[in-house]
């Protein structure tokens, strides 16, 4: 039989926040005690936890998570295995992908995962936007250039000192992979779980109308 592994982080308070970002909160408004059923009101912003970046995040005239095509969210996933072969802070590199044989030939078409372990490490604390490993922008244009669906990623893509700053400059990674159409999926977490390096994967993010970015259930089937 196949397995199915869930690679959605919880949605609650204990989730990373983006600096700046408001904090999750959850509040009931029927309980069962009182009114013999439940109903809560969850406000959150829509780029913490799991979650998916349309180009619409950093293009302007780019597709909202509405437009994006659910194929362009699912199909053959290459692991690409790093936890314990990069400090933090360190970029991952085309060399990374090089030393575990994926060329550009291999991901036309397919999807990355990169599994750091960062997740493991520090999601819900403090330092997982400031110390986190970040794709290089010279391996962002490289996947452009390969032809990838999108990446799915245990660690923020861009250099953790951009994080803070919002001067319409930043964010290079972001501009270049969404600017291609190529979709960014954030916060993935039990990489550890994966046994294979090639999997099928699926990213189904809530259908927000002009949505710049769509919480998702992120998983793979091997």
């Amino acid at each position: 039989m196949p397995t199915i592994i869930d690679l959605t982080t919880e949605l609650g308070p204990n989730v990373s926040l983006v600096p700046g970002h408001p904090p999750v909160t959850y509040e009931m408004i029927h309980t069962h005690e009182e009114h013999h059923r439940t109903n809560a009101v969850l406000s959150f912003s829509i780029h913490v936890g799991t979650h998916i970046d349309p180009p619409f995040h950093f293009v302007k005239d780019g597709w909202t998570i509405d437009q994006v095509p659910l194929e362009r969210l699912m199909g053959k996933a290459h692991v690409l295995r790093l936890k314990d072969k990069i400090q933090p802070g360190e970029p991952v590199t085309i060399q990374h992908f090089l030393d575990q044989g994926l060329t550009q030939d291999k991901l036309k078409d397919c999807f990355v995962i990169f599994y750091s372990g960062w997740s493991e490490k520090s999601f819900g604390n403090d330092d997982y936007y400031r110390m986190g490993h970040y794709i290089e922008t010279s391996l962002a244009q490289w996947l452009v250039e390969a032809g990838i669906k999108a990446v799915a990623l245990d660690h923020p893509p861009d250099e953790p000192s951009v994080n803070d700053s919002f001067n319409g400059t930043e964010a290079p990674v972001h501009r270049t992979l969404l600017g291609n159409n190529v979709c960014i999926i954030e916060n993935i977490t039990n990489l550890s779980a994966i046994n294979g390096d090639v999997v099928d994967f699926y990213a189904i993010p809530i259908k927000i109308e002009n949505g710049c970015g769509g919480p998702a259930r992120v998983f793979v089937i091997e």
